[in-house]
């Protein structure tokens, strides 16, 4: 269990370890899991924390738990020994009425990078990105499906972006700079948006959640060199009956 909170886990000859994005000639992303059953090293889809069907998964251990270790003699002496049950059962977050949903219960990820030459977009530190000259499409992923009424949300990107990058970067600009959209899912089209003072709020928010509560991001630039941090957002609305 250690193994699997530090990003990898056994499971019968097969061990799988920490998550890596693999990047597509065309631009998708896609998280895998690096696996090694003792023959080969390859990929998997499976997260070794998440049940199979979950949006989430709980993990604990009972507070009362049986303890049979004292009852085994070893040379006519017990064992020192503990036995724990661990419980892991899906988790299905319910919300209703007027909710606020910060940014570290809504997941977010790169799902989508075009560079218009190599290197022209990088990540010198994780999460915070240089981008000469491309595009890369986020993901947020809301805790419900639920439909969200009177809604809206804020994207935030931190102002000081290369504080903790180790190297001159030269002349840069920020996010503030950048083309950015957001997807429409009633229009199925991408409704341009900006930032200002490193931050974006978007009112009547309701045409930019999927039907599965996913809001989709994308920043394109063509200019100087754009350094931000992937950017947090936050919800509010009220959770229709």
């Amino acid at each position: 269990m250690l193994e699997a909170l530090s990003g990898g886990s056994c499971d019968n000859n097969t061990c799988y370890h920490q998550g890596v994005q693999i990047f597509a000639n065309n631009g998708m992303i896609m998280k895998r899991f690096m696996q090694n059953n003792g023959n080969n090293t390859g990929f998997s889809d499976r997260d070794p924390l998440l049940l199979p069907g979950a949006r989430g998964t709980i993990i604990g251990w009972a507070q009362n738990a049986s303890n049979n270790a004292n009852g085994i003699t070893v040379n006519g002496q017990s064992t020192n020994g503990s036995q724990e049950t661990m419980v892991q059962a899906p988790l299905d977050m319910q919300f209703s009425g007027p909710i606020t949903l910060p940014s570290s219960v809504i997941n977010s990820q790169i799902v989508h990078v075009q560079q218009n030459s190599p290197g022209s977009i990088q990540e010198p530190i994780p999460e915070t990105y240089m981008m000469t000259s491309g595009n890369m499409t986020i993901e947020y992923m809301l805790p419900t499906t639920a439909p969200i009424q009177d809604s809206q949300f804020t994207l935030t990107s931190s102002t000081s972006p290369t504080k903790n990058i180790p190297m001159n970067l030269g002349v840069t600009s920020d996010i503030n700079h950048i083309q950015s959209y957001l997807y429409n899912w009633q229009k199925q089209s991408w409704d341009a948006i900006s930032f200002s003072q490193f931050s974006c709020t978007v009112k009547n928010a309701q045409a930019y959640i999927g039907p599965d509560g996913r809001i989709l991001l994308h920043l394109n630039n063509h200019d100087t060199s754009a350094v931000f941090d992937k950017p947090a957002l936050q919800l509010q609305g009220t959770i229709a009956h």
